[in-house]
């Protein structure tokens, strides 16, 4: 619309475009020019009252996309209007490009296998495409439609032959187009309704967000390529978030992480760490293991733990099937029937009292991007919700503290499959920087008996909230280590991850925060707790964080 001469624009523009409607009436009020959206008469209350506040007159037609465009051919002749978008408009095209350079721009594009892209009228997926293939060739574009479609994503699978055109001017697609898609495009994939339905479910899961349909096809012929081409054993198609949180996942190889930074009605600010860990199905004659702690982090000499073998024969659900892992004096269940709602945490031992709720208020971050790992030949799967609201109450030196939410918060860890044998897990929050471009950081490091060692780091980005996964290199300090007087074993107090052309040094406040092995448990020892990080960059002011450590290491 930018490009289209003053005398143009004033007579109005109009489209009958559901996806380009928010787009067309945005940039008309910009341009001052009048707009009409010509859409079916089911279309969304809050879809035509925000077009309409945008100052585009809405005309409803029919209960077809189909119907609604006739309506815009009709109301387009009789008022000589312009038609946005321009079937092959090279500008059009150019504008969905810059999704393309997006995409370049927030990964890694050695490490990008495909690009999954809609296709309608095949605008978005040709730009998208012309600029992947022109800065990262490798990358496949793929292609999603629904199966039962009877449009562009026929017409592909021609490329090549003679009978292309005859095809093109059948289907009434403009020729421009489906030849630059015929170039860019390296597969189709074709989905049904339901393989629709069930990714619009999982992507709410998982990130807590309802995408269009034309986002959720991506998603849904994802999965389905990956299956059809033999990827199955790096993508979970047997997990779902709910489930984990539920009967029958809850028992087995497995641990239940809640790490609060919490600020207390005395002014003073806390780290209270609750942590649950099931039985261990590689470690032979593992227990079920629960540990809590309270570091004070205004006064760290204020610090208290302990941990507990649970009793015999535990199970950690109800007869319902609802998560449920409580005993005589400590315990983590969910809040209510809704397992992704949140958790209740409690602890009446000495010296670590606590009783608050942890609520599922932020976006899910899936740990290497898929919430799935290769692990020891078998298969790892994590989740966490970095950032939820938090409530409840906690005692020190006997007094009663309250939690301030507005100053608190928790980070949530959901882990289960198959068990690393030695690593590393550094999760960390940001503060609010001009150069360091995350607000969270999950990072890995750990030894497998089958592959050997592997190091990544799960980001999200403070621009967009977007999550990705990056390459590292996190080593653990051999010379800053703290001997435990118990045990004889060693324990780093700093780490550093290198990433880009930036360091993170990472540091415990308090040298014991261990929780030490019990030959009764199966279970090896293992550092855990709270740290602080600063982030350095040549040339920029230090960025400082904080956030929680787990390390075991099986001598």
């Amino acid at each position: 619309m930018a490009n289209l001469d003053k005398e143009q624009r004033w007579k109005g523009v109009i489209t009958s475009s559901a996806s380009d409607a928010l787009a067309v009436s945005y940039a008309a009020k910009e341009f001052r020019t009048p707009s009409i959206i010509a859409l079916p008469e089911h279309t969304a209350k809050t879809k035509i009252k925000e077009l309409t506040r945008l100052g585009s007159t809405v005309k409803l037609h029919g209960l077809s996309a189909d119907a609604a465009k006739e309506e815009s051919l009709r109301l387009q002749s009789l008022h000589d209007l312009i038609a946005i978008p321009q079937p092959g408009d090279e500008y059009v095209i150019a504008g969905h490009g810059t999704i393309g350079q997006e995409i370049i721009q927030q990964t890694i594009p050695s490490q990008v296998q495909a690009v999954f892209c809609p296709i309608t009228c095949g605008t978005l997926i040709a730009g998208l495409g012309i600029y992947i293939k022109r800065i990262a060739p490798q990358i496949k574009v793929i292609g999603v439609q629904l199966h039962d479609s009877a449009d562009i994503s026929r017409l592909i699978h021609y490329k090549g032959q003679s009978k292309l055109e005859e095809h093109l001017l059948s289907r009434k697609i403009c020729p421009k187009v489906a030849r630059i898609c015929s170039d860019v495009i390296d597969d189709i994939v074709h989905v049904t309704t339901t393989e629709v339905l069930i990714a619009t479910k999982n992507i709410y899961e998982g990130t807590r967000q309802l995408l269009n349909t034309e986002g959720t096809l991506a998603v849904a012929g994802m999965k389905s390529w990956i299956t059809s081409n033999g990827l199955i054993d790096w993508y979970p198609l047997n997990f779902n978030i709910s489930d984990s949180q539920h009967k029958g996942w809850t028992q087995i190889d497995g641990s239940f992480w809640i790490n609060a930074f919490i600020h207390g009605s005395n002014g003073h600010d806390y780290y209270i760490a609750s942590h649950l860990m099931s039985y261990a199905s590689d470690i032979e004659g593992s227990k079920p293991v629960y540990r809590a702690s309270v570091l004070d982090l205004t006064d760290p000499t204020i610090f208290h733990k302990y941990d507990r073998i649970a009793p015999e024969n535990t199970t950690f659900w109800t007869s319902d099937g609802d998560f449920r892992a409580s005993f005589e004096d400590y315990g983590m269940e969910t809040i209510d029937k809704n397992p992704l709602h949140g958790l209740r945490t409690y602890s009446s031992v000495e010296n670590v009292e606590f009783d608050f709720d942890f609520y599922f208020t932020s976006p899910i971050l899936l740990n290497a991007a898929l919430g799935s790992y290769q692990v020891g030949g078998g298969l790892g799967w994590e989740w966490s919700v970095p950032r939820g609201r938090t409530e409840g109450s906690f005692k020190v030196n006997g007094k009663k503290v309250d939690i301030v939410p507005e100053k608190s918060f928790a980070w949530y860890d959901r882990q289960f499959g198959s068990l690393q044998d030695s690593f590393d897990w550094i999760m960390l929050h940001f503060e609010e920087s001009e150069w360091l471009d995350i607000s969270i950081m999950c990072a890995w490091k750990w030894e497998d008996r089958v592959d050997g060692p592997k190091m990544f780091a799960t980001v999200r980005s403070s621009l967009n909230g977007r999550d990705s996964v990056v390459p590292i290199n996190l080593t653990a300090s051999t010379t800053n280590v703290w001997i435990s007087p118990d045990t004889g074993l060693e324990y780093p107090q700093e780490w550093t991850i290198q990433w880009e052309d930036m360091e993170l040094l990472v540091k415990s406040p308090r040298p014991d925060q261990v929780i030490e092995a019990d030959e009764d448990t199966g279970f090896p020892s293992q550092f855990s707790g709270y740290v602080n990080v600063l982030a350095t960059k040549a040339g920029c002011v230090p960025v400082r964080g904080f956030g929680a450590v787990d390390r075991m290491k099986i001598e």
